[in-house]
C-alpha cells in the first residue's frame, strides 16, 4: 500500500502539468437537437484501495425531442442500464467527489443516429458481463445460455470484462462515435478470446487478447497493454500514458470535445447567475 500511495502522490504531482478539458459545466447544450457525450471519472475511495487510480466511463445521450439518458454499468451486480437524468446532472463537474472529464461530444444528425444505436445496443445486452454466480443461477433456472452474456464471461473488476469493457464495446459498434477512453479505464481493451479492429478513438488499429494487447493510431498513438494496464504515447493530442499515473500532457477531450464548450466569459456568467439565484 505504501508503494501505491507514493505512485498516487507522484501521479497527482505530474498531473498538474496536464492540460485539462473544460469542465462539464462549460458545455454548450442547445435546447433542441441530439447529443452524445462520453465521460469519465476516477473511482471513489469507497472502492478497494488498489482500484482507486482506475477510471469509470459512461455515455450520456439526448435524442431529438427527448430527455437526457445516462448509459452505463454501475457495478458487478447491475446490468447495463439506461437512466433518465436532469440537465443539471449533465453539467455537473463532479461525480463521487471526483472531477468529471468530457472525452467526446457528438451533435447533429450523426448524434441522433449514434444515440439510437447506443440505446439499441444497451437494450440488447442486459446481461453483459453478468457475474458468474448470477449466470449459473440463471442457467439452473432454465434460461437460454446464449441470452446471458455478450462476451462469454462474467463480470471481473480486473482486468475485465467490466463497465469500461461495455462502454468500449458500444463505441466500437456505433458508427460516427469515437472516443479515447482514459488510459486508466481498466477493462477498456478486454476481449474474448482475441480481437483485431479499429481503436475506439478511430483512425487506428489494435490487437487485443484478455491479458496482452497493442494498438497504433492517430489519436491514441502507440499503446502497449498488459493485464489491463496501458503504457503509451498519444499523438493527437500529445501525451504520455503510464499505468496508475494521470495522463501527462493534453487531455483527449481537447480534441474529442473541441468546440463543444461556451467561452470562459459565458461560463463565469453562468456561475454568477446561479449564485444570484441562490
Amino acid at each position: 500500500m505504501t508503494i501505491l500511495r507514493i505512485l498516487l502522490a507522484l501521479g497527482m504531482a505530474t498531473g498538474m502539468v496536464a492540460c485539462a478539458t473544460p469542465p462539464p459545466s462549460a458545455l454548450h447544450l442547445p435546447k433542441e437537437g441530439a447529443m452524445v457525450l462520453v465521460k469519465t471519472a476516477r473511482l471513489p475511495d469507497t472502492m478497494e484501495w488498489y482500484t482507486r487510480f482506475a477510471h469509470h466511463a459512461w455515455l450520456e445521450v439526448r435524442l431529438e425531442g427527448g430527455a437526457w439518458q445516462r448509459v452505463e454499468i454501475i457495478d458487478e451486480w447491475s446490468p447495463p442500464r439506461i437512466q433518465t437524468i436532469a440537465e443539471s446532472t449533465v453539467l455537473a463537474d463532479y461525480r463521487w467527489r471526483r472531477p468529471v472529464d468530457v472525452l467526446e461530444v457528438l451533435v447533429g444528425d450523426s448524434a441522433q443516429a449514434a444515440g439510437l444505436r447506443v440505446l439499441e445496443l444497451t437494450r440488447q445486452c442486459e446481461e453483459f458481463g453478468v457475474s458468474h454466480d448470477r449466470r449459473q443461477r440463471a442457467k439452473d433456472s432454465g434460461a437460454d445460455p446464449d441470452s446471458l452474456t455478450m462476451i462469454g464471461r462474467g463480470y471481473r473488476a480486473w482486468p475485465g470484462p467490466n463497465s469500461n469493457s461495455f462502454v468500449a464495446w458500444v463505441i466500437e459498434n456505433t458508427p460516427h462515435l469515437h472516443a479515447e477512453l482514459d488510459h486508466n479505464a481498466v477493462g477498456k481493451d478486454d476481449t474474448t478470446p482475441f480481437r483485431v479492429g479499429r481503436t475506439t478513438a478511430g483512425y487506428g488499429v489494435e490487437i487485443d487478447s484478455s491479458y496482452l494487447g497493442a494498438g497504433i493510431g492517430l489519436r491514441q498513438g502507440a499503446e502497449l497493454r498488459l493485464v489491463g494496464l496501458t503504457f503509451g504515447i498519444s499523438l493527437w493530442p500529445p501525451a504520455i500514458k503510464l499505468p496508475i499515473l494521470p495522463r501527462i500532457g493534453f487531455a483527449p477531450g481537447l480534441v474529442g470535445a473541441a468546440g463543444a464548450f461556451v467561452s470562459p466569459q459565458e461560463h463565469r456568467a453562468r456561475f454568477a447567475d446561479a449564485s444570484a439565484a441562490n
